[in-house]
């Protein structure tokens, strides 16, 4: 079974178990839940032929229960990617002063792989990828709002830690999009290719991705 298999099918038996006692939840239970059970139907439906109804369904909802809480269906798109796929101020490579930058370049590869092994995390990625050419607009609304901020706030962590000689200057400071690529592509290969790992296996590109990001924040 598949990573976006086994969460679909954790989410529906969650949203199963909820359709048959129902009960009253805090505003931010519910949004989370109607999250869940979107994601179920816009992975197997696709995101234009699912409807507010189906997912109100799911959730045991009226339409209205559901516009409670989103506006609209692409209001429920972007709410999933800014739930799994938002970079958080958390996940920045910071560099405080005196740091032992293999801890730095550690931190950052577990916090990475532990995102981008979160089942949610990989479907909502699926589904983003499967669905971007159907709604570009809301795409590059959200990269503008949310990516590219986070990139900036990271170039300017990095220039400040070359400006002070804690790392020196490289391909990967100045473009730092490169530090998520071999987990991204390790992401990608799982979704293409149903859950096999990249050749040679996760944990040895793992360990490689690892080993490049020590020896590219180091100081001069």
């Amino acid at each position: 079974m598949t990573t976006n298999s086994r969460a679909a099918n954790a989410a529906e038996t969650d949203a199963s178990s909820r359709r048959r006692k129902r009960v009253r939840l805090s505003p931010e239970v519910r949004s989370r839940q109607l999250l869940d059970a979107a994601l179920i139907e816009f992975s197997q439906r696709g995101y234009a032929a699912t409807r507010i109804e189906d997912i109100a369904r799911r959730e045991g909802l009226s339409k209205s229960g559901v516009y409670a809480h989103y506006g609209s269906k692409e209001e429920i798109f972007k709410a999933l990617l800014d739930r799994a796929l938002c970079p958080l101020e958390a996940d920045l490579l910071t560099i405080p002063e005196n740091a032992d930058m293999e801890a730095v370049a550690d931190r950052f590869i577990d916090t990475a792989y532990a995102r981008l092994s979160d089942p949610a995390i990989v479907s909502t990625l699926r589904l983003m990828i499967a669905e971007s050419s159907r709604m570009p607009g809301l795409i590059q609304r959200w990269y503008r709002e949310v990516v590219l901020p986070y990139h900036h706030a990271q170039a300017r962590i990095l220039q400040d830690a070359i400006d002070r000689g804690a790392i020196r200057r490289s391909a990967l400071t100045d473009n730092f999009a490169l530090a998520y690529a071999p987990a991204v592509y390790a992401a990608i290969m799982e979704i293409a290719y149903q859950g096999n790992p990249v050749p040679g296996g996760a944990a040895s590109f793992r360990e490689a991705h690892r080993q490049m990001m020590r020896a590219l924040l180091k100081a001069p």
